[in-house]
């Protein structure tokens, strides 16, 4: 009965002041609770200054609102909660750009990892089409390559799981091409047979000793190379038989 009062209570105030509300109860439960590290605790104070968030005009405010609730999106991902874990992503966003109109300039590194965050939890629900814009548009505004990589091997993973083979591997061929590497598909059996003949030469002169000894790579380019051909290996084996043998 108590709650149900509470609950028509509630119903009772304007959205105006239950904005104003939400927004001193979500203030107070932060400044009782400094450097808080709960999970729980720190859920429940972006919920009630997300409910506030229209009324805060402060910058610095509104861009630690924007990592509190990065953080819970983060947390629930964890936890499978993936549309609770969406909605903290999006209330991230907006907060990051009420705070400057060209987010990816002023907080590169965060923008990026928060569209990296929304495309995989708006593909885990089902919402393929913005997953795959999302990707898109952070193509568009990334200006490192390795950051470029990372968008392309969620694009070949979010491809292959559709099905869609030749976007897979598409994305694959552009971000090899931005390290580096060319890799024509007209003429696979040519090229297979090239990397056949230069891995014999490469290798024929060093015992199986050796070779297991070799240094770990450390190239952070081939690193990310290894991983994009990696990811191209399934989609391949499905639907480029020729392709595969030359990524393997």
């Amino acid at each position: 009965r108590r709650h149900r009062c509470i609950r028509d209570s509630y119903t009772l105030i304007d959205e105006k002041n239950r904005q104003d509300i939400h927004l001193s109860i979500g203030r107070g439960l932060r400044n009782m609770s400094p450097g808080l590290k709960d999970d729980n605790r720190i859920t429940d104070i972006a919920r009630h200054l997300n409910m506030g968030m229209e009324l805060i005009d402060d910058n610095d405010e509104l861009l630690q609102l924007a990592q509190s609730n990065q953080h819970v999106g983060q947390h629930a991902y964890r936890n499978a909660a993936y549309q609770i874990s969406l909605e903290h992503y999006k209330y991230s966003e907006t907060c990051l750009t009420s705070v400057t109109d060209n987010p990816w300039q002023s907080h590169y590194q965060f923008m990026l990892q928060l569209q990296l965050q929304l495309a995989d939890t708006e593909f885990i629900n089902g919402n393929f089409k913005k997953a795959s814009t999302i990707i898109q548009k952070a193509l568009d505004h990334a200006t490192e390559v390795l950051d470029k990589i990372k968008l392309y091997t969620l694009s070949i993973y979010q491809n292959t799981v559709q099905a869609n083979y030749s976007q897979a591997i598409e994305a694959g061929v552009k971000g090899l091409a931005l390290l580096g590497i060319s890799l024509s598909l007209d003429d696979l059996e040519q090229h297979l047979n090239k990397e056949f003949h230069q891995l014999k030469t490469d290798i024929e002169d060093r015992g199986i000793s050796d070779l297991l000894n070799s240094p770990k790579m450390q190239n952070d380019n081939m690193l990310a190379a290894m991983q994009l051909i990696m990811n191209m290996q399934p989609t391949a084996y499905m639907s480029q038989p020729k392709l595969y043998a030359v990524l393997a």
